[in-house]
């Protein structure tokens, strides 16, 4: 047996897709997929060393570090599985039977096992007759367990490479795709709910490194929620991409639509200026892509008839990786890369129109919309750009425990936020009413000695409103919550 001391062994195989790849493409994708777990492990402070294998990498790390290597390679795209190797020995039959009895013989009591062997090399013994020979010996030895081929609690594996042995019992599925940066640059659109997360995770396992533009039009405490759903999307699963998180202040822009466009196309011409913007941002950064998370039929604006209307405008490839997906699937998808969580609290902010939005837009009319609305529209919203560095970005930051209240403060004035219709259906006793813009609009007239909480139907949109006012000296908060959890509270 060939001790390893306070060192631990990883067999990692690449995925299918890159197995596959050409002799040059292949040593590309390697090096890149060495980079990205290089980068990802010197950040958390461990150190490791690469040796080549058939099919894959044998990682060798500081036995203190493994257990964190392996969550960590579990996020890394470009790996199809991988193995902690429980020891490793010679390529002599009856040697490998006796370290296969001693290490294999603690996993299988009270267990059905199967003992599966791959010999890779020239060796003169049969994978079969080991696999029946120490099959026998663990039984024998194991009163307790049972063999199972078809469907073992536990599955032993011996890989036999030349002249050395290894010993492991799992195989954890990796994230597989490609490693992140074999690719041009891609820019995602980014509204930090379930779809736009989703959608650029997809991009990102096809190994393109990705920024984000974020179209503000709910102030800084919206952008500070996105900021969250965008930091953890990158901490799991982007940290080579070094991503950029591009912000714009949309709120002009939605004024001027509801000013001066028809309600039936406001929809629509919003979409068009997110893409304006996005091919403005990707032209002066490199991008050569748009990433949305749109889904066919799933809102108005994404329509057959409407996404060749808004694309219209771009001279970027759009990619939108979640077309075919509906609702469900990509929600369960965000709860699978760990967004789930933060993305469910976000309200959609993209709907602008009352009434029924047009379906099936013509371009003729789009353009004649677009003309009412100043024509540097495109370049007044870029002049608010800013740009945020997301691994540099501390995750402490984002939280803003001083805006939310678990429960009413003492003589506070409570401010209803709801839609009218929801504030009639229900409200608490001695609630105001005034809805977000009304309360951004009207405040400043308000007595700053009064505190004031205020709530709304998702619990999204008032803490913009109560940074604002606390931003003018005013003593508010928000309900941490939704109207439900509110109800339960009184």
């Amino acid at each position: 047996m060939l001790t390893m001391g306070n060192l631990d062994k990883i067999l990692l195989r690449f995925s299918s897709e890159l197995s596959l790849k050409g002799p040059s493409a292949k040593r590309h994708f390697i090096s890149k997929l060495k980079a990205n777990i290089q980068m990802q492990f010197e950040l958390n402070n461990i150190s490791v060393e690469f040796s080549d294998f058939f099919g894959g990498l044998l990682l060798t790390v500081p036995k203190e570090k493994t257990q964190v290597s392996l969550s960590y390679l579990k996020n890394i795209f470009g790996i199809g599985s991988f193995s902690l190797i429980l020891a490793t020995g010679s390529n002599d039959f009856e040697e490998i039977k006796s370290l296969g009895k001693d290490v294999f013989l603690p996993f299988i009591k009270d267990k059905s096992f199967a003992t599966r062997v791959k010999k890779l090399g020239t060796q003169t013994f049969k994978g079969m007759d080991l696999e029946r020979q120490l099959g026998g010996i663990l039984n024998q030895n194991s009163p307790s367990s049972s063999v199972n081929l078809s469907h073992p609690d536990i599955t032993v594996h011996i890989m036999v490479q030349n002249t050395v042995s290894y010993f492991f019992t799992q195989r954890v599925v990796g994230a597989g795709g490609y490693p992140i940066g074999v690719e041009d640059r891609a820019l995602c659109l980014m509204s930090g709910g379930f779809d736009s997360a989703v959608a650029a995770w997809r991009i990102l396992k096809r190994g393109v490194p990705i920024d984000f533009l974020f179209c503000n039009m709910a102030g800084s405490a919206y952008e500070r929620m996105v900021l969250q759903v965008t930091k953890v999307l990158c901490d799991l699963w982007a940290l080579p991409a070094q991503a950029q998180f591009y912000t714009v202040d949309f709120s002009g822009a939605i004024e001027a639509l509801k000013e001066n466009v028809d309600n039936t196309y406001r929809q629509v011409i919003l979409k068009r200026l997110f893409y304006r913007v996005a091919n403005k941002v990707a032209y002066q950064n490199r991008h050569f892509a748009i990433i949305t998370g749109e889904a066919l039929g799933q809102v108005s604006s994404q329509t057959l008839m409407n996404l060749n209307l808004i694309q219209d405008v771009s001279y970027l490839q759009v990619l939108r990786p979640l077309i075919g997906y509906d609702k469900l699937e990509i929600i369960n998808e965000a709860r699978h890369i760990g967004t789930a969580a933060l993305s469910e609290r976000i309200k959609e902010y993209c709907s602008i129109s009352t009434g029924h939005p047009v379906t099936r837009g013509k371009k003729a009319r789009a353009m004649s919309e677009e003309e009412k609305l100043p024509h540097d529209l495109v370049e007044q919203i870029l002049e608010s750009i800013t740009k945020i560095d997301i691994n540099s970005l501390d995750m402490s930051q984002l939280q803003l425990s001083h805006l939310f209240k678990e429960s009413i403060p003492r003589g506070a004035q409570v401010i209803d936020c709801q839609p009218s219709f929801m504030y009639k259906h229900w409200h608490l006793e001695g609630a105001t009413h005034n809805e977000l813009t009304d309360v951004i609009k009207n405040y400043k007239s308000w007595d700053k000695k009064q505190t004031y909480f205020l709530y709304c139907t998702h619990g999204t949109q008032t803490p913009h409103a109560a940074e604002i006012m606390q931003q003018g000296g005013y003593d508010a908060y928000c309900f941490k919550g939704d109207v439900e959890m509110l109800k339960k509270l009184v």
